[in-house]
């Protein structure tokens, strides 16, 4: 009897054992660094480890962007035959220690013979060869290590780790689009609630406002009095201007205090619309040196420390 009660424990051992989620491990990313006069930092974007079919890479981390993209002018020669269409299916995909199988991505940017060698690591130079939108995370939480440069994913909802102090949670709008979704939190001004897009892919910034009255609203001066600077936009330059906020702001009980640095920038293209709902974007900078988790499940933003 004690024998076959022994049998019994062992397999109730056993059982809960392999039951439990298998929770992921830390990888390292790179920090993209940025040289643009008015928008210098050694922490311009986030680049993570990814694997097209066997070949590593990289790809920036863009919260930004609902569908991830790869660009037609930094793939590997092998995938010369696929780039007419609009999209591209990756047959084995991995980031980190995510895997996936018959990925799709949107392809954008015109091709070139940039690479010749098939690789996407030329010498000692990091090619990035696409942007990681949302699309490949809503199945969990992505948490974002800054000051150790480190990323983790785990499917489903987040569990605050107890050895690590929440210093700040925020409930997340996700906006679903036809290739995925962003997220939005809501910052309060002036006891008006207002929508900001949480975009990792302007890490260096802190705010950036949409529209030009408003932008001069929250920071008191006009565009004349702002030394302006160029920046990149999808391969097209644009004017942008910086300046301090003379108030504060909310998130929750975060306050984004005086002084934040708020940026607009001219985009030809875009039309901007007081009717648009989206107030401006919401950059890493505030929480430079925090773990920042996306919450793709439960809908929230953790920061901690």
């Amino acid at each position: 009897m004690l024998k076959e009660s022994k049998h019994i424990l062992f397999f109730v051992y056993l059982w809960a054992w392999l039951t439990q989620p298998a929770s992921a491990q830390w990888v390292n990313f790179l920090w993209a660094e940025s040289r643009i006069p008015g928008l210098e930092s050694k922490e311009a974007a986030i680049l993570f480890p990814v694997q097209l079919d066997g070949t590593k890479c990289f790809m920036q981390f863009d919260s930004g962007l609902d569908g991830s993209r790869l660009y037609r002018n930094s793939l590997p020669s092998k995938y010369r035959q696929q780039l007419n269409d609009e999209t591209i299916t990756i047959n084995k995909f991995s980031v980190g220690k995510i895997k996936k199988n018959d990925s799709i991505f949107y392809l954008i940017y015109a091709e070139n013979d940039a690479l010749k060698n098939g690789g996407c690591v030329l010498d000692e130079n990091v090619t990035v060869v696409g942007s990681l939108g949302n699309d490949k995370f809503l199945t969990g939480h992505l948490s974002l290590d800054l000051p150790k440069k480190r990323f983790m994913f785990n499917k489903g909802p987040y569990q605050p780790l107890k050895e690590i102090k929440t210093t700040h949670s925020f409930n997340m709008d996700l906006i679903d689009t036809d290739k995925g979704a962003v997220p939005i939190l809501t910052i309060t001004d002036k006891n008006e609630m207002k929508k900001f897009l949480l975009d990792t892919g302007s890490a260096p910034a802190d705010l950036i406002i949409y529209l030009k009255e408003n932008w001069i609203d929250l920071v008191g001066v006009s565009l004349s009095q702002v030394k302006s600077f160029s920046v990149m936009r999808w391969n097209e330059p644009i004017q942008c201007y910086t300046a301090p906020t003379k108030r504060s702001l909310a998130i929750d009980d975060f306050e984004v205090t005086p002084g934040t640095l708020a940026t607009y920038c001219e985009v030809p293209n875009d039309k901007a619309s007081s009717r648009n709902s989206i107030f401006g974007i919401l950059g890493l900078s505030l929480f430079k040196q925090n773990i920042v988790t996306i919450d793709y499940v439960a809908r929230r933003i953790y920061i901690e420390r």
